[in-house]
């Protein structure tokens, strides 16, 4: 996972299928879904240029990663 968006979408390399939570700097929730194991895409072609959060989750640990789209 890079933390910088430069295309219309980010590029997840999974090792178990988990949930996704894409949020703004303000907590509004952007995008929501479920990863398989492997390689997973989200799109992100309609977000503005800024910081956000993507909280990634296997029901019990939650990791966040920050994100920077260009």
């Amino acid at each position: 996972l890079s933390n910088l968006i430069s295309s219309n979408e980010v590029v997840v390399n999974s090792k178990a299928n988990l949930t996704w939570r894409l949020v703004d700097m303000n907590g509004r929730n952007l995008g929501n879904g479920r990863m398989q194991a492997g390689v997973n895409r989200i799109q992100t072609g309609t977000l503005s240029s800024g910081m956000y959060l993507l909280q990634v989750s296997d029901g019990e640990i939650t990791t966040t990663e920050r994100l920077v789209k260009r």
